[in-house]
């Protein structure tokens, strides 16, 4: 049962972060940062901290050889644009960037459907379904997740929601 109130995303990444520091293993380095006068969204905090963990997990897989992985909180005002289907106002990104394999564009459209794997030679012990409940958690709360990924060169996960 979904039980949203009002939170801090980066209180959600701190919280997650020993956890993510065991998932990702000494390999991947790990840099959080937060904007200054974070706003607070409506969200269940549990939920929260999964979309961080399904998207953390999701860049370590894409990078077996090491690499880093960047977790970013912003603020988006109104006015500055939005990502497609939201309406305009106030939201709060959370961005999870990795310096990984990418993903090849022909695979972008499929990603956040449930037990769909890009790579499965890659994913063995996957389900394909991290992705798809990040999106499903996102829009439960109002928002939405974009990505941009250049093969060779890693992805950008954008998780926007609305600020509570």
């Amino acid at each position: 049962v979904m039980q949203p109130k009002l939170s801090s995303m980066s209180a959600q990444e701190n919280e997650s972060c020993q956890m993510l520091r065991r998932l990702l293993g000494e390999h991947i380095e790990l840099v959080l940062q937060t904007e200054e006068g974070l706003a607070h969204v409506l969200i269940d905090p549990g939920q929260a901290q999964q979309v961080i963990l399904n998207l953390a997990v999701n860049a370590r897989d894409a990078m077996p050889e090491g690499g880093k992985l960047i977790i970013t909180t912003k603020n988006i005002h109104a006015g500055t644009t939005v990502p497609v289907g939201l309406p305009p106002g106030e939201y709060v990104a959370l961005s999870v960037i990795d310096t990984g394999v990418g993903i090849p564009k022909n695979h972008l459209p499929r990603i956040f459907e449930r037990f769909y794997r890009a790579d499965a030679s890659r994913h063995e012990e996957g389900s394909g379904l991290g992705l798809a409940f990040a999106m499903d958690i996102a829009r439960a709360h109002g928002g939405t997740i974009e990505v941009n990924s250049h093969v060779g060169k890693g992805s950008t996960f954008v998780v926007t929601l609305l600020r509570g």
